[in-house]
């Protein structure tokens, strides 16, 4: 999942823990694997994408859903505006 979203282990752990990003079969207990489908991965890869960008963690989490709703066009504030190509999504190498 690390590997294919962009995210660090870190940052997919804090992300899942605070309810911003889900695994189809959550971890039952310490030790366990949280196990992730394809839609889990592309909506981790638009969150990394979003969080490379700058966006909070909040915003990010909120965008991969719209982006995954169909979504494609945000305005983040007067006169920005964000376009989604997901097809394009490549995220980069995490430097934490």
């Amino acid at each position: 999942m690390c590997a294919a979203s962009g995210l660090t282990y870190r940052e997919l752990d804090h992300a899942v823990r605070q309810g911003w990003l889900t695994a189809s079969v959550p971890a039952q207990g310490g030790g366990t694997v949280r196990r992730y489908g394809r839609e889990d991965v592309r909506r981790a890869r638009v969150y990394a994408v979003g969080r490379r960008l700058g966006l909070s963690a909040r915003l990010a989490a909120q965008l991969a859903g719209q982006v995954l709703g169909g979504r494609r066009r945000f305005d983040l504030a007067p006169g920005v505006v964000l376009e989604v190509d997901e097809q394009r999504l490549r995220p980069s190498a995490s430097s934490s």
